[in-house]
């Protein structure tokens, strides 16, 4: 079963914006490539600057999360590059997160924003997780036996029931 992750309009303003300040700030180092009275450090700096922004603009459009698959087996957080995929067996709890708990999270590392929200986080409640989240809403937190903590966040939360289903099939 496969299950949509769209972006909210937070993240889609944030992607947006940030794509509108890149494309500004290429087009002047770009521009400033071409003149001819620049030294070859200056090129060299503006070189780096338009690479800088590509490679940054480049991995969070590869390791966003785009949705999810239940297959057999396992939970597959679908990405660009590098799925992540968790065993239904090592799953021991799966809960539909409310607002309170997750209340005064901070990222410690990762993207808050730019074509989702993902990286580690850390919530005064839940502590630290990894996030695969396109939205702020339906935030679902899934525990394992190694007590690594998944915060997902797919469009329908069908998803909730068929994986507590598959879940219960393998224990």
């Amino acid at each position: 079963m496969i299950y949509k992750a769209s972006l909210d309009k937070l993240a889609k303003w944030i992607t947006g914006i940030l794509f509108l300040v890149f494309i500004s700030i290429g087009i002047k180092s770009f521009l400033f490539l071409l003149c001819e009275r620049s030294t070859t450090i200056e090129k060299n700096s503006h070189l780096l600057v338009l690479l800088l922004l590509f490679l940054i603009l480049f991995f969070c459009w590869l390791y966003a999360p785009i949705g999810y698959i239940i297959d057999d087996k396992f939970l597959i957080i679908k990405r660009r590059k590098k799925n992540i995929s968790i065993d239904f067996t090592d799953i021991t709890s799966v809960k539909l997160l409310t607002e309170n708990e997750i209340k005064g999270g901070i990222r410690m590392f990762g993207v808050g924003g730019v074509f989702g929200y993902f990286g580690l986080f850390t919530f005064p409640k839940i502590g630290y997780c990894k996030m695969f989240a396109t939205q702020r809403k339906n935030m679902i937190l899934i525990e394992t036996l190694e007590k690594k903590k998944f915060i997902i966040t797919p469009d329908e939360l069908k998803l909730i029931n068929d994986l507590k289903e598959k879940i219960e099939i393998y224990r």
